[in-house]
């Protein structure tokens, strides 16, 4: 800080009184706080996350929260169950963590020390099983909080790197891949205006997300949403050459996270059994699903929804049911796959890394949507497309049919709002809804009709 700063951290801690205050949310009694001068009080966002938390499943473990604060959400946490371990770069919060931590019975389940990302020797204890952190942003402070210091503003303002402190935290956990592969991470990130802490980095990166609350506050957005390594961090079954990954894969067990990739596919199938040629340097893999996953979402649905998550993470959009397309061009196609006698339901993904032809017609790739990256990169981009919608996480609830069909058709309706007609045999008709088989809901005459008979969707611009 500078010297002004300096001088009115002290003033505003020598002269500001220190509050009490209760903080109420909808999931623990109350706690009673006392807030010192220049620590953040408890606001919406506070509530938000708290209630985020309380939606994980499972037992508990081991949690670090980034920038306690007043203590509110490891209090919460310590309540909950678990043991925490906390950490602020204001010793004001550290102390004022501590005493109410003590003031609501707690005091046994919380450790906290001073310090933070970017702090000389700040670290992640290897015992973490879950990470929460109300990610710094500006906020317009009201007069309840009007009483905040140098230091305290500071740390509700995002970094001004690329990234942000999102991006921070992300190439750290990077780097302890193999000290931290389970992790799970619940993020408070805003949205909407954009800052530079956003989900895409997570995801470019590998990381399955689900969103577990978001809530428009004035002229904010905000969003709770959890990241976590698909498999617990464990590595997809790799083959130099296959004839056909969805065949392979037959042979991958039916529990667990379950994939395998080849790098060169010397014959591939599509709808209806249709060839699928793979050139060398694209990415094939095909993921083994326990039947189970159909008694929550219907395999059309699924299709769709994971051609979706997959299309809005590589910059493509998805033609239904299972195209991905760049720019009217097909760059890739999902296939799934079961068998009457089986416990597994195969996922099995092909997409081009260069635009090319496949007979007569032009193709595309991801070298045109997200730049020249290697297959790897991309498969562990799919990884997580598809674990954010299919993974079996046990602290994690699964996505409801309406959620999964909100955030589906947003992606087709994206397509369909550029110019995009479906027809009949015998007329165009407008495409208004999907149905929760996975199937459009069309306008014909003024009547909502199954998609069952529609011959194709046809690219107009």
């Amino acid at each position: 800080m500078r010297i002004g700063e300096i001088d009115r951290e002290i003033e505003i801690s020598t002269f500001g009184e220190t509050r009490d205050f209760i903080f109420d949310s909808a999931v623990y009694e109350s706690i009673h706080l006392k807030i010192p001068p220049t620590v953040y009080p408890p606001r919406r966002d506070t509530e938000i996350l708290v209630e985020a938390i309380n939606r994980l499943k499972g037992e508990t473990g081991f949690v670090t929260e980034i920038g306690c604060g007043s203590g509110a959400i490891s209090i919460s946490l310590a309540r909950g169950g678990w043991r925490v371990n906390a950490c602020d770069i204001n010793p004001l919060a550290v102390a004022a963590t501590r005493g109410n931590a003590i003031q609501n019975d707690v005091a046994d389940l919380i450790s906290v020390e001073e310090g933070g990302p970017g702090e000389e020797k700040w670290f992640i204890p290897d015992n973490t099983d879950l990470l929460v952190w109300n990610i710094p942003y500006l906020l317009s402070l009201d007069s309840e909080a009007s009483n905040l210091g140098p230091m305290e503003e500071a740390s509700l303002s995002d970094r001004d790197e690329q990234g942000g402190w999102s991006a921070f935290l992300l190439e750290y956990l990077e780097k302890c891949r193999e000290r931290l592969p389970g992790i799970l991470v619940i993020l408070l990130l805003r949205i909407d205006p954009v800052s530079p802490s956003k989900s895409s980095d997570w995801h470019r990166q590998g990381w399955a997300s689900r969103c577990l609350i978001t809530e428009r506050l004035g002229d904010e957005t905000l969003e709770a949403r959890c990241f976590w390594r698909p498999g617990n961090g464990r590595e997809a079954e790799l083959r130099l050459t296959s004839d056909s990954t969805m065949d392979d894969a037959r042979m991958l067990p039916t529990e667990g996270w379950q994939r395998l990739r080849a790098v060169e596919q010397k014959g591939g199938r599509g709808r209806s059994g249709a060839e699928w040629r793979s050139e060398k340097g694209d990415m094939t893999a095909t993921w083994s699903l326990n039947q189970r996953i159909l008694k929550r979402i219907d395999p059309g649905l699924l299709q769709t929804s994971i051609g979706a998550e997959i299309a809005s993470r590589l910059s493509m959009d998805c033609k239904w049911p299972n195209d991905l397309m760049h720019e009217g061009e097909k760059a890739g196609g999902i296939l799934l796959e079961s068998g009457s006698n089986q416990e597994s339901i195969r996922v099995g993904v092909g997409i081009n890394r260069y635009p090319g032809e496949f007979g007569e017609a032009p193709t595309s790739g991801w070298s045109e949507t997200i730049g020249e990256s290697e297959a790897e990169v991309v498969f562990r981009m799919v990884d997580a497309a598809i674990a954010s919608i299919a993974e079996n996480h046990s602290r994690l609830p699964h996505l409801s049919t309406s959620e999964l069909m909100a955030s589906t058709w947003s992606n087709l309706s994206r397509t369909i709002s550029t110019g995009i007609i479906a027809s009949t045999k015998t007329s165009e008709v407008r495409i208004t809804a999907l149905e929760k088989s996975g199937e459009l809901q069309i306008l014909d005459s003024s009547v909502m009709e199954n998609c069952g008979d529609v011959d194709g969707i046809l690219m107009t611009f």
